[in-house]
């Protein structure tokens, strides 16, 4: 009797609990998941059933992959959205989303595509959509290469510091020896601060690699630059033909000069000075006729004046000083440097702008407090890492998804329906249609490391730069090499490429493997700053170098010495150059 008891009392518990119903856990708090739960799904079906209805399944992947793109992981957030409208076709908020992430990853035609499929949904915000649009087609024509200088370039166009803006532009131009806004914006900035032999000769280069329809107008600014560049040198001849006493000379110099220029109208006052100190009164008296009726009033009332002076000597002169000046003078002109920086015209499009403008913000959805499951192997914790490659369409991925999302549906309607239907009469021979075969889930996608390799060549200037491939570690662990190296990569497979040396600035690139071998070049830039030297009248050395001021020298990065003359004496001092940093040398006194 007494062994029975204990036997009850051991099967009674055991019973009870085989007797309950398995519960779920609740949403909002995975960690209290039953140990049945934790198994990853391996179906759709299967994921769905973890939450309490279709649509909170496709909310979790959709909250998660918003926060995956928020945290830049561009191919985690687009795998995401796709398994949102997987699980819940409705989320059509997950269409504008990848397209915004697939232009992030410079997927443009799929990007575009999700956007066209958005548009055509009730309520989408068609003018969002159709600039968004816009803005994916005018990036989709632009090369890597131009994309990369416009983000520089646009940086210096409206840069108050003349200067610097010139020596970052002829920087520019070196590096990008093909494009034509660089040499532009230099040609015009130099004509700003009066060096117009340079300006002529950037404006010509500029002309050289523009396009056909922006030649001439780049020339006429040349022209420009060169015109002032001959008046200057005809004023300074005057002014030296003057200063030696050979006045006839000067006179000719100073009409020259202002016929040249045709609006600087007090070289007619230096001609007619000339001419009086060489005693030829008619040739002034013809040169103060013109200064009167010029438009400029301090101009005109000074050579009337002149003119009364000389009344008693000609009667033309008493005359002319006596008459009201006639308004047929020339108009003053701009200045030559706004005159060619309006022939350049606008050195800044609202295609440029494109480039620098940030892709819009995602779209988002009311998830309230739901959280991925465990066994929710797409959205729970790390989740997996998707693996597209630059070769897949995102698009046929989506397409695909509803194609098979449709098909699944089909089948349980079916099933469904032969569920409900009465039992066939009995007879020898079923005559019921064979169940359709169970639609298998697609394959797992090939890592981007698998497949038939290739070697690819990585090449820097200079040599012995440590290389990093794929630093974000998310196809396995980053692999180091010292270059020039040669890695043995999937054909199809898109990699990163981050290039370090010491003195060097970092450079990255992400490439695709492609058949037939390929080399991805570096030209790594040496890590350099900007000195700005006032003017001195002393000596100014940096480095053991004379240094003519006042000047904007670039310099490595580093320190450097710079010797000048202070009060007599010579001073010398330690200056620390910062990589892509500005320092005067007022700021060594600080």
């Amino acid at each position: 009797m007494f062994r029975f008891v204990i036997a009850l009392s051991m099967i009674f518990p055991l019973g009870f609990a085989l007797a309950q119903k398995p519960r779920k856990p609740p949403l909002g708090n995975p960690s209290g998941a039953d140990s049945e739960s934790t198994s990853k799904a391996t179906t759709l079906e299967d994921v769905i059933a973890l939450y309490p209805n279709r649509k909170d399944a496709g909310l979790v992947a959709f909250k998660v992959g918003y926060e995956a793109a928020r945290k830049q992981n561009t191919r985690r957030s687009i795998d995401l959205f796709l398994e949102a409208l997987k699980r819940e076709p409705s989320l059509v908020k997950a269409l504008y989303n990848l397209g915004v992430e697939c232009s992030v990853d410079e997927r443009w035609d799929d990007a575009r595509k999700f956007h066209e499929a958005y548009q055509q949904q009730p309520g989408a915000d068609t003018k969002l959509v159709e600039a968004e649009i816009r803005r994916i087609n005018e990036l989709s024509r632009l090369s890597s290469t131009r994309k990369e200088f416009l983000n520089q370039y646009l940086q210096l166009v409206d840069m108050r510091d003349d200067n610097l803006a010139i020596v970052k532009a002829e920087d520019l131009s070196k590096k990008y020896p093909k494009e034509w806004e660089a040499p532009a914006l230099a040609g015009r900035d130099l004509a700003r601060v009066g060096s117009y032999q340079e300006s002529n000769h950037a404006l010509l280069e500029a002309a050289g690699r523009a396009p056909v329809e922006l030649q001439s107008k780049l020339r006429a600014a040349a022209d420009l630059a060169r015109k002032e560049l001959d008046f200057k040198t005809l004023v300074k001849n005057a002014d030296q033909a003057r200063q030696d006493g050979r006045y006839d000379a000067a006179a000719k110099l100073y009409s020259d000069a202002f016929k040249l220029s045709g609006t600087h109208t007090e070289l007619l006052m230096n001609a007619a000075t000339s001419h009086l100190m060489a005693d030829d009164v008619d040739a002034a008296i013809t040169d103060l006729a013109a200064a009167r009726d010029a438009r400029d009033q301090e101009i005109s009332a000074k050579a009337i004046h002149m003119l009364n002076k000389l009344g008693p000597l000609s009667p033309e002169a008493a005359s002319l000083g006596a008459g009201q000046p006639s308004a047929s003078g020339a108009k003053p002109a701009a200045g030559t440097a706004d005159q060619i920086a309006e022939q350049i015209g606008s050195l800044k499009t609202p295609e440029m702008l494109l480039v620098l403008q940030r892709p819009p913000d995602l779209l988002a959805e009311k998830t309230g407090e739901l959280f991925p499951m465990p066994g929710d192997a797409k959205a729970f914790g790390d989740g997996m890492i998707p693996d597209f490659k630059s070769t897949d369409s995102i698009f046929e991925i989506y397409q695909r998804n509803v194609r098979e999302a449709e098909s699944q549906q089909s089948q349980q309607q079916a099933a469904q329906a032969d569920i409900a239907a009465p039992p066939p009469a009995a007879t020898d021979i079923d005559t019921r249609a064979a169940e359709p075969p169970r639609v298998q889930p697609p394959p797992a996608s090939v890592k981007s490391n698998s497949g038939p390799l290739q070697t690819v060549s990585v090449t820097t200037v200079p040599d012995g730069a440590a290389v990093l491939l794929d630093e974000s570690g998310e196809d396995g662990p980053p692999q180091h090499y010292t270059s020039p190296c040669q890695l043995s990569l999937a054909i199809g497979s898109r990699h990163t490429l981050l290039v370090t040396l010491d003195g060097y600035r970092i450079a990255r690139k992400t490439f695709n493997v492609e058949r037939g071998g390929q080399n991805i070049p570096f030209r790594l830039d040496e890590k350099s700053g900007l000195l700005g030297l006032p003017k001195m009248a002393g000596i100014v050395q940096v480095d053991g170098q004379t240094q003519q001021t006042p000047a904007l020298i670039r310099l490595r990065a580093g320190e450097h010495d710079i010797s000048f003359e202070l009060n007599g004496q010579v001073t010398t001092r330690k200056v620390v150059i910062e990589d892509e940093k500005t320092i005067t040398l007022h700021q060594l006194d600080k």
